[in-house]
Formats: C-alpha cells, sequence, structure tokens
C-alpha cells in the first residue's frame, strides 16, 4: 500500500526538472569554456582534452535524456493522481457544491485578459488556442511598466525554435539573436504555463536593448536592487512565526515560487535553497 498525493508527486517532478536543467546549464559551460580556450591551442595535448570533454558531455547528454524521461513519467502519474484526487473531493461534496464549483471554475477558466501581446517573429504559429490565450492573459495581467517594456522591442525578438528538444534546456542564443524552447513543454509547465516563454525572451531584451553588445542587467545598480530584494526576504522569514516558516518553505517548493525561491538563492550566494536555484559557483560570479 503506498500513500501519494499530488504535492508529493509535484515536489518530485520539480526536484527532476531541476536537476535536468543543471544538467544542460553544465554542458553549455563545459562546451562554451572549451571552445574560449580551444581556439589558441592545435597540438596533441588540446586534441587529448578534446576527446575527454567529448566522453563527458556524452555522458551528460545520456543523464539528461533520462532526467526527461522520468521528466514525463512523473507528469503522466501527477496527472492521474490529480484526477483521482478530483473525484475523491466531488465524492465528499454535494452535488449543489459540485454545481457551483464547476461554474467557479468555467467562469476563471473562459475569463481572458482585454489586451493581446504584440505579435513577435517566430518559426511557426503556435498551434494550440489555449496555450495562445495563456500567453495574452499573462501579457494582459503584467504591470504596465513590464508590458511597456515587451512592447517597445517586440518587433526585435525572435524565437528561432518553438519546438526544441535538445540536451541543453530552454535558453536566449546571443549569437544567433534569437530562443530556442519547447512551447508544448511550456503549455505544461509546472512553474506556471508561460513562464519559459516570457522568461527566455526576457533575456533577450536584456540583450537587445543594449543593441546586442553588453547586457542592461550587468551593471551594480541592478545587482545591488536584485541583493537588496533578496535580503528583504530573508528578513522577512526571519521576523515570521514558526507556523509562517514552515509555509514559505513548503512555498518556496513550488513551481509557482520559482522566481522567489530563485531570488533567495542568489542572495544568500546559493546558501538558502527552494525547488529552484543555481549553483554556488553561478551565484559568486563576477
Amino acid at each position: 500500500m503506498t500513500n501519494v498525493n499530488s504535492s508529493a508527486v509535484r515536489h518530485a517532478l520539480n526536484q527532476t526538472t531541476a536537476a535536468r536543467e543543471a544538467i544542460g546549464y553544465f554542458i553549455q559551460r563545459i562546451l562554451q569554456q572549451f571552445n574560449n580556450v580551444n581556439h589558441s591551442w592545435n597540438d596533441q595535448q588540446s586534441r587529448r582534452l578534446y576527446a575527454i570533454v567529448l566522453d563527458s558531455v556524452t555522458s551528460l547528454r545520456a543523464s539528461y535524456g533520462e532526467l526527461r524521461s522520468l521528466e514525463e513519467s512523473l507528469k503522466k502519474t501527477l496527472d492521474t493522481v490529480e484526477k483521482y484526487e478530483q473525484i475523491g473531493r466531488a465524492t465528499r461534496t454535494t452535488a449543489a457544491a459540485g454545481v457551483a464549483a464547476a461554474a467557479s471554475v468555467a467562469s476563471a477558466g473562459t475569463k481572458t485578459a482585454v489586451s493581446i501581446r504584440p505579435s513577435i517573429k517566430q518559426d511557426k504559429p503556435f498551434s494550440s488556442p489555449k496555450y495562445n490565450a495563456i500567453l495574452d492573459q499573462r501579457y494582459g495581467n503584467a504591470v504596465p511598466a513590464a508590458r511597456k517594456v515587451f512592447d517597445l522591442f517586440a518587433e526585435k525578438l525572435c524565437i528561432l525554435n518553438g519546438d526544441y528538444s535538445g540536451p541543453e534546456p530552454s535558453h536566449y542564443s546571443p549569437a544567433e539573436h534569437g530562443v530556442y524552447y519547447n512551447a508544448a513543454e511550456d503549455e505544461k509547465n509546472v512553474r506556471g504555463a508561460g513562464a519559459t516563454y516570457y522568461h527566455e525572451l526576457g533575456h533577450m531584451i536584456d540583450y537587445v536593448c543594449m543593441r546586442y553588445q553588453n547586457l542592461m542587467s550587468e551593471n551594480a545598480a541592478f545587482h545591488h536592487a536584485l541583493v537588496s530584494d533578496g535580503q528583504r526576504l530573508i528578513q522577512c522569514y526571519n521576523n515570521s512565526t514558526p507556523e509562517q516558516r514552515k509555509r514559505a518553505v513548503r512555498n518556496l517548493c513550488e513551481g509557482a515560487w520559482h522566481s522567489c525561491s530563485d531570488l533567495a538563492n542568489f542572495a544568500t550566494n546559493g546558501h538558502v535553497r527552494g525547488g529552484w536555484g543555481h549553483s554556488e559557483e553561478y551565484c559568486a560570479r563576477a
């Protein structure tokens, strides 16, 4: 007999996704750093090193693929468990309450934002009307300042591959001036549908607004603002009641809280970690 609930499965899925993305990041970094030094090397030793690097990357890519398969299995399991839980909840309510709840959910699901996001260049249109509606809704619900920035640079934004399934995680490519990600996966994103779309385009805006020469975010003022926000988050935690702290720790492991988890992780140089974050080496970069 096994007692499984959706929260436990979702937590396992979050951890698996984080591990897969970490491996993808390491693959990128290994290849990037090797390419940086390989330009000036052309001898027998460098060729041996290349063979070692290639073997390492091959092994990492195999692990990446295994984790992706595990992710898909966990997603199916989560879907099954959530459906089972919904059936259980339905049997514990009256018919009238069930009808009222269904009407409420239907109303919330059909509610769309007035604003429609500006179109951007992409390899092909999204096939899912539901996903398009989600992106529109997130755009319409964004704070005015964020929406203004998106509008300002929309014509320069580009999705090079919306069906990307490579070993590296979703990413913006500075060399190609475009984004690689998987729209179908983003529609089922545990961090919230559409999160990857706006996250990666945000990275592109960071480059575009500096005319592809640098990053707007790479300045002392922005760094200070990030650290200040993160430290304030930690201070709020320290001033909370034990019950509030427990709830905060639980929340940091949930997909919807991935940005807060990452911010707390960064602001403490990798010491505080929820379900999402980066390595201490990443946080300590210049």
